[in-house]
């Protein structure tokens, strides 16, 4: 069975398909890049990037998805998270519980953006 909309041209499929690799790709470099050591900040911005990031990775291809196949792009991206976290220590980096939930977070909102793009056009 195609998990794809059966309306779904498939220029946009694979438009979407194209985005996700390509911000799979920059996501990846961004979550293992050592990052140079820096005070603390006051505000944690850093887990809004984490969320942009997974709401931009999920959102293209939740766009042209059956519904039903929504679980299954969540536990993707949310292990795509977690592999990510327990990488960075090998990096130079921190891995953070408030990281994953970001992450978790900002996929299931990229659902939702998907989501709703399917309804509005």
């Amino acid at each position: 069975m195609d998990p794809f909309l059966p309306n779904a041209p498939r220029r946009h499929i694979l438009l979407a398909l194209t985005l996700t690799v390509l911000v799979f790709a920059l996501l990846t470099l961004a979550l293992l890049w050592p990052k140079p050591p820096r005070p603390p900040a006051p505000l944690p911005w850093d887990k809004a990037w984490h969320a942009v990031g997974f709401f931009a990775l999920v959102m293209p291809l939740a766009s042209v998805l059956q519904h039903t196949h929504f679980g299954s792009l969540f536990l993707a991206a949310a292990l795509y998270g977690a592999v990510t976290e327990a990488l960075q220590p090998h990096f130079g980096r921190s891995a953070e519980w408030g990281d994953l939930v970001a992450n978790w977070l900002g996929a299931a909102m990229g659902i939702g953006a998907g989501a709703w793009l399917q309804r509005r056009f």
